[in-house]
């Protein structure tokens, strides 16, 4: 039960911080109609996977509905923690 709350968690955050980089480049001009359909596209298929989890989860497939949201996820929370290393051991480029 709780790791399929930090699953969904990290998947709604996932989303959320996609959303907003959509809308600051809405607000700064960066999307335009030469590049909308690739937002279109990354905005759908992660709102896509989170629905059908959601759907999964709401008929009591509690399993399927995890693996789904992990598709979200794990690749967040992978990105999350190669970030946090560089900015607290920064790389020497030298």
């Amino acid at each position: 039960m709780i790791l399929q709350g930090i699953l969904f968690g990290m998947s709604w955050l996932t989303l959320g911080v996609i959303l907003f980089f959509f809308l600051w480049g809405v607000s700064d001009g960066t999307v335009s109609a030469d590049n909308i359909l690739l937002w279109a596209v990354l905005i759908a298929v992660p709102s896509a996977i989170l629905w059908a989890a959601m759907t999964l989860r709401a008929k009591g497939r509690r399993g399927a509905a995890m693996a789904l949201a992990s598709l979200l996820a794990v690749p967040a929370l992978l990105a999350g923690i190669v970030i946090l290393v560089f900015i607290s051991n920064p790389p020497q480029w030298h």
